[in-house]
């Protein structure tokens, strides 16, 4: 590993940098002309066409969750995606405090329409790649996961 001191963008964390840069320029242009060019709200509709299909309307705060995404970053995504009117707030019936998240039909329609563009786009980033190898990073990826996983249950232990 000593060659990683004299070349930074050689090491596998920068690696992953780059192509999560990547990813996220190559989402922005397959979504580019759909009312909802953010790959991010993208996938806050794609979860709730999901929830809707599953008979579950989610909260704001759920959602956040559900995302592993800031609260305030919901919020302004849901803000946008509600003046396009591709969702609908709804009061919780037992907790007024709490808002409800759907999709709306032109909701439904948009994700339909962003998905085979995002369906698209992993056949480009994986092209070229046998069933093996993408197994193989699949097993990586989730080691990797695991790993930084751990670190939260470990914390106290790291300097």
């Amino acid at each position: 590993m000593s060659g990683y001191a004299e070349r930074p963008t050689s090491r596998p964390i920068w690696l992953l940098r780059e192509l999560d840069k990547a990813r996220r320029v190559a989402a922005a242009a397959m979504l580019a002309g759909l009312p909802i060019p953010d790959p991010a709200q993208h996938f806050l509709l794609l979860f709730l066409q999901r929830a809707g299909d599953e008979g579950r309307t989610p909260s704001q705060r759920e959602l956040a969750a559900g995302l592993h995404l800031a609260p305030a970053t919901v919020t302004a995504s849901l803000n946008a995606l509600e003046r396009h009117g591709f969702i609908l707030r709804i009061a919780d019936p037992t907790d007024r405090r709490v808002k409800r998240v759907e999709i709306t039909s032109a909701g439904r329609r948009l994700t339909e329409q962003s998905h085979q563009r995002m369906i698209r786009l992993e056949g480009i980033m994986f092209q070229g790649f046998s069933p093996d190898e993408l197994r193989l990073l699949g097993d990586f990826f989730s080691r990797m996961s695991q790993n930084l996983n751990a670190v939260g249950s470990c914390a106290e232990e790291v300097d």
